[in-house]
């Protein structure tokens, strides 16, 4: 089953994969969520993207180059974090409790997503990152931890590792 660019994550909010415009192997990406409007939904607090499952977890560390997330709010200001100087967005190779995150895997962890004050709330969030080489668009799993709700969006296009390679079988003559 081919992945999807866009998933409604199912807490209020809509995930967009917006680069690589094509299926084609990249190194940067982007994504945005988005506030779906009328439904009730709670703030974004930390987002995971589940990478590489497959790797050791110092390999998926070299993977990072650059991360950063920018939060826009109702009223037209916006908040951005580069990490991973920041501590705004890394590389977590520890499995989170589901309490903190329901994405039970290592991956690009998004973190301290910052809130809005009163009623100005969070209106959607864009992820950039780039890897120091290109990876392969497959599907992935992200998840989204939003107040006391949280939710894992699965199915979404997004960077895979080609480093595992499946056993063969051969006849030895």
């Amino acid at each position: 089953m081919a992945c999807e660019r866009i998933v409604d994550a199912g807490n209020g909010w809509q995930v967009e994969l917006i680069l690589p415009p094509t299926d084609d192997p990249s190194a940067t990406f982007q994504y945005e969520l988005t506030r779906i409007e009328g439904e009730t939904s709670q703030e974004m607090s930390n987002i995971r993207i589940c990478l590489c499952p497959g790797i050791s977890d110092s390999d998926r560390e070299d993977l990072l180059d650059t991360c950063s997330y920018t939060v826009y709010f109702e009223d037209g200001s916006m908040e951005t974090c580069t990490g991973p100087s920041q501590a705004c967005c890394f590389i977590d190779n520890n499995i989170p409790n589901p309490n903190e995150n329901p994405a039970a895997c290592e991956g690009l962890k998004f973190d301290n997503i910052p809130s809005g004050e009163g009623d100005n709330e969070q209106e959607s969030i864009v992820l950039n990152f780039t890897f120091t080489r290109s990876l392969p668009i497959g599907s992935v799993s992200m998840g989204l931890k939003a107040g006391n709700t949280s939710a894992v969006a699965t199915n979404l296009c997004g960077p895979v590792c080609d480093d595992v390679i499946p056993p063969r079988r051969g006849i030895i003559l």
